[in-house]
């Protein structure tokens, strides 16, 4: 997931300097940063399931990701669907993903994460020692 999301960003840059727009680059620059910082550990996690005989990801957020974030992944986890004129949909169908509410609590926060990268109260726990504390980026 989070190869398929830097190189969803690659495209999306390269389509943007092609087409000399830099507010899109900068968009996509934006967004390919935040993947990175995150890394892998930040991804939120899936599972595979069946919804009416069909095959589906079943993707439990993490209980320190900012909501943001999700909304962020969302729009990047959908962009070749909805920029079908750059991406070729030819081939294997891609599972449906489905956020099935539930939240994984086991997985510590990736060290030097920005504050914003975290839900408040995620950080107010661990200022309150009630879940394990981690480095904090400045």
């Amino acid at each position: 997931k989070f190869v398929r999301r830097q190189e969803l960003c690659s495209v999306m840059m390269n389509v943007a300097i092609q087409e000399g727009d830099t507010e899109r680059l900068q968009f996509w620059t934006e967004v390919l940063q935040c993947t990175q910082i995150l890394t892998a550990d930040g991804m939120s996690d899936e599972e595979d399931g069946e919804k009416d005989g069909e095959p589906v990801r079943y993707v439990h957020e993490l209980d320190f990701r900012h909501p943001d974030l999700q909304i962020l992944f969302g729009y990047l986890d959908n962009i070749r669907e909805t920029e079908n004129m750059i991406f070729n949909t030819v081939g294997r169908k891609r599972l449906c993903r489905i956020h099935s509410g539930l939240v994984q609590s086991e997985c510590a926060p990736p060290v030097d994460l920005p504050p914003a990268y975290y839900k408040p109260s995620y950080l107010q726990l661990m200022t309150q020692g009630k879940v394990p504390s981690v480095r904090l980026a400045e």
